[in-house]
């Protein structure tokens, strides 16, 4: 009789939970979330000299702020067999008034590695409008890569 009513009343309280509505945070269109608009895209692809191919994106994103300029770089490294390696992407913070510029922050906001490459980063830095990120792309039984990313601001807020 006991387990009954236990039974019945948790059937209960999981009815009334379900019937609860659940809050989508990721459906918000929230200030921060139109900060992040991407406004202008370039993509180019690098074909190397070792054999390697990187395919590289920058993306310029909406700024509320004057003379500021948020920014992204992807870059995703294929091997000469064809196989993406890796994709890293830095997004940099750039403060400019049309005689200098500096970095406000930097972050690596995505590194992946595919297919047993691994990746090790060397440095990240950042010195005047330049953020810079240099690594090391391995795989078991070939010969290393060695890698390096910039994200350039000018004076005038062009990034490339």
């Amino acid at each position: 009789m006991i387990m009954k009513r236990i039974c019945s009343l948790l059937i209960c309280a999981l009815l009334f939970f379900s019937l609860l509505p659940i809050h989508n945070c990721f459906a918000d269109n929230t200030e921060s979330d139109a900060a992040l608009l991407c406004i202008s895209v370039e993509q180019t692809t690098l074909r190397m000299d070792n054999g390697w191919t990187i395919l590289r994106k920058i993306c310029v994103f909406e700024d509320k702020t004057a003379n500021q300029r948020t920014a992204s770089l992807t870059e995703d490294f294929y091997s000469p067999f064809g196989e993406q390696a890796a994709s890293i992407t830095i997004t940099g913070t750039f403060s400019y008034d049309g005689s200098t510029v500096y970095v406000l922050s930097k972050s690596i906001t995505n590194l992946a590695t595919f297919n047993g490459w691994h990746f090790t980063l060397s440095s990240f830095s950042s010195s005047g409008g330049t953020i810079t990120l240099s690594g090391t792309l391995t795989k078991a039984l070939l010969p290393s890569v060695n890698i390096s990313m910039s994200l350039t601001c000018d004076a005038n807020g062009n990034i490339s």
